[in-house]
């Protein structure tokens, strides 16, 4: 089966990923300096459509490495599709659920609970 068009996203172009890799910089940067990264943590969130408050930053490399965290970051931010069928959640599990070098780098995977699309992470 073939998903419809929103259902699929762009990889992150490059240009894109390097001003988020910036941006989450500055903001480590400047926590690691101790100053107030409030506005830069804004930026990013507008640069992105996802929200970020300093607790995200704190610690980030017991979780994931910096550019995980930006690759992550720099996908697209969740949307909804409100009109997804059920016949479109079991092809994007199928799709989800082969080995990752089958899997074509603009699938959107979903929540079936939120019906929010993410591309799926690597």
């Amino acid at each position: 089966m073939a998903l419809r068009p929103e259902l699929l996203l762009k990889p992150p172009t490059q240009e894109h990923v390097d001003r988020v890799g910036e941006a989450v910089n500055d903001i480590l940067s400047g926590l690691d300096r101790g100053e107030d990264v409030r506005e830069l943590i804004r930026s990013l969130t507008d640069l992105t459509g996802r929200e970020y408050n300093p607790r995200d930053f704190e610690k980030i490399e017991s979780r994931m490495s910096e550019d995980d965290f930006v690759r992550e970051a720099a996908l697209s931010a969740a949307r909804v599709v409100p009109d997804i069928t059920r016949d479109e959640l079991i092809e994007i599990v199928r799709l989800a659920m082969r080995s990752t070098h089958e899997m074509p780098d603009t699938i959107a995977t979903c929540s079936t609970r939120t019906s929010r699309c993410r591309e799926r992470p690597r």
